[in-house]
Order: structure tokens, then sequence, then C-alpha cells
């Protein structure tokens, strides 16, 4: 065992120059030979950088000209800007999502980004589990709340549910055919594209959400660097399975994320074996008591990481800038010292 099979992630990950394992790029900046960091700002919105990838833009491009050189009037040049424009909007409010989560349970949020399968928010929750779990949970739940609402309001609207308020994800013209209302096709279309965003993002590949609600349940069992190589393993099988699956219904969409999960998977595997290479594990086999004092010093590290942090952040911006969560911790982390003696 190690520190990474504490129930504490590590403060190193955020070290690595080209993200951590399972695809999650957070910190990482601009950098010419780093694909996933290739994206232009939007500004800021509630104190987040909103930054969208320029494969987002490649695509867009793409769709419109898809609409230019078609005749049928379901892939209207202004049907298709539309749906573009739904997925930039519907990718942000699910980032939105993770944010609002994470600084729910005492954690940060500074950035967000957009990009054509999804989107990455780069949010910092409290070091355990349960807090990944719920900052996770957070971006599917937002997806969930705007499926309701909008099959609530096509299905009263239309009296159609299924095929329209209720979208089939492999079928985005059966719902366009079913109305000749522009006002509800617009909205059919948000509809879809929400829960096409919604239904990836479960699926159990790398990075998407799926695979990081999966690894947090077998983070306690398994510890973090175990829980990943299982997700790993699982994201290999259902990308294998998903691309045969899009191949076979001609869904080229579907086969780009089978694709893109295998990779990022295998990056994955290939960064926590370059971490046990840096740290290898304790052999195996410890006591009950060795057990504790690694628990023990992997919470005392985790925890002087979080301490320097707070220290530089009140050092930069003072006190008034800490959370609740980081206020806790420095009172805590205070009194034991007083206590034992540490602090004159």
């Amino acid at each position: 065992m190690s520190w990474r099979d504490s129930e504490y992630e590590p403060g190193e990950f955020a070290a690595w120059r080209h993200g951590r394992p399972g695809g999650d790029w957070q910190g990482v900046r601009p950098t010419l030979d780093n694909p996933a960091s290739w994206s232009l700002s939007l500004g800021r919105v509630w104190g987040l950088r909103i930054r969208i990838h320029i494969s987002f833009i490649i695509v867009f491009t793409i769709f419109l000209l898809q609409a230019a050189l078609t005749d049928d009037p379901t892939l209207s040049f202004g049907l298709q800007a539309w749906a573009a424009g739904a997925l930039l909007v519907i990718v942000i409010l699910h980032e939105f999502g993770h944010v609002i989560a994470c600084r729910g349970i005492g954690g940060e949020a500074h950035e967000v980004l957009a990009w054509p399968l999804g989107g990455l928010a780069f949010v910092q929750p409290p070091n355990h589990w349960r807090a990944h779990f719920i900052a996770v949970a957070g971006g599917p739940l937002m997806n969930v709340f705007l499926f309701g609402l909008l099959a609530l309001l096509l299905g009263t609207t239309t009296q159609v549910w299924f095929g329209l308020a209720i979208p089939d994800p492999l079928d985005l013209r059966r719902g366009l055919l079913l109305t000749d209302a522009l006002s509800i096709q617009l909205l059919y279309l948000v509809a879809w594209v929400n829960l096409v965003v919604l239904l990836l993002n479960l699926l159990p590949i790398f990075p998407l959400d799926g695979a990081r609600l999966l690894q947090v349940i077998w983070w306690p069992r398994l510890g973090y660097a175990g829980s990943m190589r299982r997700v790993v393993f699982v994201g290999y099988l259902v990308a294998i399975m998903l691309g045969a699956f899009c191949v076979a219904v001609n869904q080229m969409l579907g086969l780009l994320v089978a694709g893109f999960g295998a990779v990022t998977c295998y990056i994955t595997s290939r960064q926590i074996d370059a971490l046990d290479e840096i740290a290898p594990e304790t052999p195996a086999g410890p006591t009950g008591e060795e057990r504790r004092r690694l628990r023990d010093a992997a919470r005392a590290e985790a925890e002087a990481i979080q301490v320097d942090e707070i220290l530089h952040k009140i050092s930069i911006s003072g006190m008034d800038s800490l959370t609740r969560a980081e206020r806790r911790l420095l009172e805590r982390v205070t009194r034991r010292r007083r206590t034992s003696g540490d602090e004159p």
C-alpha cells in the first residue's frame, strides 16, 4: 500500500504537466506540445474563466459546411447552427453543475473548458472520495434537471412525448419530422443535444463522468491507484463495445468517443505506471498497525500540502479569500499544533 491507496488523493497529481490520470487536465495551461490545452478564453462568469477548445470551433465549422452542402431540410444551415450553439451552452451548463456541487461542499472551482465531447470543470473538492463523488455527479445531475424541464415543456405543449419530448438519441431527424413549428424544432434540438451529452458522459470511459463516478465508488475499497486501474480496464471493454455498436449503426460521434476514450485510458494507464516507478508501493501484507500508520502519514501529507496552499493563498489574497472549508482546516491544524507543543 502507498499514499495513493489512502482515501486522500495526493497533491502531486496537480504537478503533472500533461494533466492528471483519467484525462483530467486541471491546471494545464496552453502549450504547443499539448493538444488538450489548445483553447481560447471567452471571459469570466461567476468567478470562472470560460475557455473553448479549438476543436469545438472545428466541429462547429464542419456542421455548417455539411448544412451548406445538403438539401435535407432537417439539416438546414440554421438548424445546424442552432444545434452547435446548443451544444456549447449545454456543455457549459453541465460543467456549471460540477462547479455548483463542488462549491456546495466547500471546494473550489476556477475554470471551465468546453470541447465537443463534453467539458472539463477544473474543480478542487475536499480530498475525500465522497466529496469527489458529489463534485462529479453535479454535472450529470444538471443534465437530468434540464431533461426533465425540457421534456415537460415539450410534452405539455405538443402532447407528443416519445420521439419529441423524450428524444431518440440515435435519431435526430425523428423529432424534427414530428412538428412543423420552428420554435418546437429549436426546443427539441436543445433537448436532443442535452440527452446525448448526458448519455455520453455516463459511459464508464475516461475522461467521461461515468468513469469518474465508478472510480470514486471503488476508491475506498481498492485505493486511488487500484480504482484507477480497474476503471481503465472497464474503459477498454466499453470502448470496444461502443465502437462496434457505432460501426453497426453508422454513428460517427459515438465512434469518436470510443476512440478518444480508449486513448485516454491508455494514457491514464501509463501515468499510473509512471507514478509507481517514482513512488513504488510498499510490499503487500502490512499489518493493521502498519496500515493505520500509513493512512495517518498519507493524511498528514495531504493536510500539509493543503495548509501550504492555504498559506500561499493568504499571502496573495488575504484571509477574506479563504473558503469555509479552508478556514476550518487551518483552525484545526493550529489547535492541534498548539496542543502538541509544535507551535510556540
